[in-house]
């Protein structure tokens, strides 16, 4: 934002002469909807790099084609369009994360992207894969308690790994437009 629209913006703040709770709320809200949740949305998308080829060189657990594993092509979401989910780590390297974008055909519209299971670790430590479709037993997940149960997913699913250890499944919940975690494994 440039210095002319930010004072633009300051003095119509200033203009609605709002009073009480009632304005500072309004003005806060105001504020946050056209000023930050753009730039948001930027921001954390531009946090995210793709995990370079020499990163995933460097980590022992790799076969002889390194990139095996960084990356995966599916139909996530169902609408028989491939999808393609990579491993992707902070630009400090303290954080990985796989981030899928729907949508990625050459004729499709303008691919969406999502920004999963970002947590603390090394990327070139996991891997990503491609689970079909089906019922899958899980032991946890992010948002309820139910442990110990099974998920049945009509596409596939992006399996999201760390070797011969922990694993999980991102399955595209089309109610919230994004995507829950599913542990299968500690």
């Amino acid at each position: 934002m440039s210095f002319q629209t930010w004072g633009r913006t300051m003095h119509r703040i200033e203009r609605l002469q709002l009073r009480g709770s009632t304005g500072i709320v309004a003005v806060t809200l105001w504020l946050w909807l056209c000023l930050l949740w753009p730039g948001a949305a930027a921001a954390t998308e531009e946090h995210w790099v793709r995990v370079s080829d020499a990163t995933l060189k460097a980590h022992g657990w790799r076969p002889a084609d390194h990139a095996r594993y960084a990356a995966t092509r599916l139909d996530a979401n169902g609408d028989g369009v491939m999808d393609e989910a990579f491993l992707v780590e902070s630009r400090d390297r303290r954080r990985s994360a796989v981030k899928i974008c729907l949508g990625t055909s050459l004729s499709a519209a303008p691919a969406r992207c999502y920004i999963a299971a970002a947590e603390e670790g090394d990327a070139s430590a996991m891997g990503v894969d491609t689970r079909a479709p089906g019922c899958h037993a899980y032991t946890g997940n992010e948002h309820d308690t139910v442990t110990d149960s099974n998920i049945c997913t009509g596409n596939a699913s992006v399996e999201y790994f760390r070797m011969a250890s922990a694993g999980s499944l991102l399955v595209y919940d089309r109610r919230t437009d994004s995507f829950q975690r599913f542990w299968y494994s500690d």
